[in-house]
């Protein structure tokens, strides 16, 4: 296998650890959701296609991005319990997961730059929430130590990452924070 391209056995890797067929169509839903609450009765939601793709992309790589990070955190838990699973075979590399990501990340940088400068400044927070969380606030040997704690940690942690993801959704989508910005937050963060 290690004599296979990297998109080959990327392909080996996502097979197992990020479904794409399933995660884009939860992905897209997400989104569409979204917009037909974010949008006034007068407005069409074919006018905003772009939004759409972009958001669609970002969310994707987003989640890929997340993913890399979780595989390279738990490599020792996953080689102890799951040898089973790509890294651990050998099939594909941190480094080769890394460099895929950091593709991705410019992908999403690019995309939202462009779209909306408004969206990409909560896009930004969210990466940088992102770095944070992967460190696990710097606490990593102790938070392992009570495992409600950590349980507790990693539900604040999707929390916030939502909350902050529903505001890259909405400038995605307006352009500007809405006036009913709870309702739309119920909605959100109501979502897997």
């Amino acid at each position: 296998m290690k004599n296979k391209s990297l998109l080959y056995r990327f392909n080996a890797y996502r097979k197992e650890r990020f479904p794409i067929a399933v995660l884009i169509f939860t992905t897209l839903s997400v989104v569409l959701s979204s917009a037909v609450i974010v949008l006034t009765i007068e407005d069409s939601i074919v006018n905003h296609i772009p939004a759409i793709i972009i958001g669609t992309i970002t969310a994707l790589l987003f989640m890929f991005h997340m993913r890399v990070f979780d595989d390279q955190k738990d490599k020792q838990f996953d080689t102890d319990y799951h040898p089973e699973r790509p890294v651990q075979k050998g099939i594909i590399n941190i480094k080769e997961l890394n460099f895929l990501n950091a593709i991705g990340l410019s992908i999403q940088f690019l995309l939202n730059v462009f779209f909306s400068l408004y969206a990409f400044l909560w896009l930004v927070l969210t990466l940088g929430y992102s770095l944070i969380a992967r460190a696990e606030f710097f606490m990593k040997q102790w938070i392992k130590k009570d495992f409600s704690f950590t349980m507790s940690l990693i539900c604040s942690n999707y929390f916030l990452f939502k909350s902050i993801y529903t505001l890259y959704l909405i400038q995605n989508f307006l352009g500007k924070i809405h006036y009913y910005l709870s309702i739309l937050f119920s909605h959100y963060l109501m979502q897997p």
